[in-house]
């Protein structure tokens, strides 16, 4: 599929599932090249256990592969490559910030992806409280619906982030509106170079983060904002928020950058507390301008609002780092040492 989809028009895209329901797996999207569009790649509205598996996507203007209302369930995206997806100002804003894969709910299967080059995020959770279009419903509320699979992603040269949460998410148990019982999000395997940021979360409960590669970033390699309390009953892998088996590295001479090239913070650490790390290794933070840990910042709050959060460090390595941490301020964040590894 070449030169297809209508700039300026909604509903004009090169694949469109549109309101067509529960598919039972016996529809797809399998094989294709979808080149040089004017308005997306493949869109799927209103459309629930539908398969994506093994499309290419390059020279995609706004989000290439994009789930729409967030309604969307059970759809399977899997073994797909998007190439320069980039910016498009001729549809909607999100397609201004567009992502490779633009996920509206949880409740799909993310698995063996890979976004190369784009203006950027090569892939976008962004889930809004309840589900807009024609699919709206206040018995919904995607921030709450429970992670359906997201495994074994890659993402590589993003103007922005490799995977951004934002701008909230707080899995529940059941992820009914009134559920008020944290299930753990589990982001699996993900692999993230070359990119402004890695991996980012915002307004999160009980998301977690497990053997990511974070290498050569710019800016971070992992970044959590906020942790809400209310959102989250427990430290650790039962019912909180977890970064486990993580690699971080802040320069890799092979990609490229130059001799004083380093990403910023490695892993950076969120307002209230509520994450616990574990098993993670942190490499290559040995150049004046990193430094293996630090604290986010949210514009716009002021200082006075800001400190003194704990977070939880177990098993924890560290190689070539002469820079362990960097604070902004005096009594910034409490870093609790549970086994001696990160002191």
């Amino acid at each position: 599929i070449y030169h297809a989809g209508q700039a300026f028009r909604l509903g004009r895209y090169p694949i469109h599932w549109h309101l067509t329901g529960d598919l039972r797996y016996e529809s797809y999207v399998r094989g294709c090249a979808i080149h040089q569009t004017f308005n997306r790649a493949v869109t799927i509205h209103g459309t629930h256990r539908l398969l994506v598996e093994g499309n290419v996507a390059y020279n995609i203007m706004g989000g290439a592969f994009f789930i729409e209302d967030g309604i969307e369930q059970d759809n399977v995206l899997q073994y797909n490559l998007a190439v320069m997806v980039r910016q498009s100002t001729s549809l909607l804003n999100d397609d201004l910030t567009p992502a490779a894969f633009w996920v509206t709910n949880p409740a799909n299967t993310v698995s063996h992806n890979a976004a190369a080059g784009g203006s950027h995020f090569g892939f976008w959770y962004r889930l809004l409280e309840h589900p807009g279009g024609p699919s709206y419903s206040r018995d919904v509320c995607p921030r709450n619906v429970q992670l359906g699979q997201f495994r074994n992603n890659t993402v590589h040269s993003q103007g922005w982030f490799g995977l951004w949460i934002f701008e909230a998410y707080h899995p529940q148990k059941g992820g009914g509106c009134n559920s008020w019982s944290p299930e753990p999000a589990r982001f699996e395997s993900l692999t993230t170079w070359n990119c402004e940021k890695g991996a980012e979360w915002v307004d999160s409960g009980a998301i977690q983060f497990h053997h990511f590669v974070m290498v050569n970033n710019e800016k971070a390699g992992i970044e959590s904002k906020t942790i809400m309390r209310s959102y989250v009953r427990e430290w650790g892998e039962a019912r909180g928020a977890l970064i486990k088996n993580a690699t971080i590295v802040g320069h890799m001479d092979a990609l490229g950058f130059g001799p004083t090239y380093c990403t910023t913070y490695g892993l950076v650490l969120p307002l209230f507390e509520g994450l616990a790390v574990s098993s993670v290794r942190l490499l290559n933070f040995d150049r004046p301008e990193c430094a293996a840990l630090g604290m986010t910042i949210l514009q716009g709050v002021r200082k006075i609002q800001v400190g003194g959060w704990n977070v939880r460090f177990s098993a924890v390595q560290f190689f070539n780092v002469t820079n362990k941490a960097s604070f902004h301020s005096e009594h910034e964040v409490v870093l609790q040492d549970l086994d001696g590894s990160l002191t």
